[in-house]
């Protein structure tokens, strides 16, 4: 799953669940969520191509963003010093089987969920 967070405020944040894949269907409902959130939040956004345009979007909206990519699944290759593995938790589409991602059941990441856009059962 891909997911958007918002960091609010030192300390704490908002996560939204978008599509893993073809976020770009959902690019309105994306952006009324992200519109819907505080003016000072930063968005962290890794969802392909779709971030890109998000993001500038956003920008263009006073909001600020980053679009990180696969930075988060290429720094969990590093720490492991190996590649195209399965990252738990994390779709990992370089990695044979990577494209299925387990539910992931953490309370306090499920409270800071603001916005689910990604069409699954929760």
């Amino acid at each position: 799953m891909s997911v958007t967070t918002s960091l609010r405020t030192p300390g704490t944040s908002a996560a939204s669940w978008a599509p893993p894949e073809n976020a770009y269907s959902q690019y309105n409902q994306l952006l009324a969520a992200a519109l819907a959130c505080e003016k000072t939040a930063l968005f962290i956004l890794a969802l392909g191509p779709t971030a890109t345009v998000l993001s500038y979007a956003l920008c263009e909206n006073g909001r600020r963003a980053l679009d990180v990519g696969h930075i988060d699944i290429e720094y969990e290759w590093f720490l492991r010093q190996e590649t195209d593995v399965i990252i738990r938790g994390k779709y990992t589409n370089e990695a044979l089987g990577g494209r299925v991602v387990e539910d992931w059941e953490d309370p306090v990441y499920n409270s800071q969920i603001v916005a689910d856009i990604s069409f699954r059962e929760r």
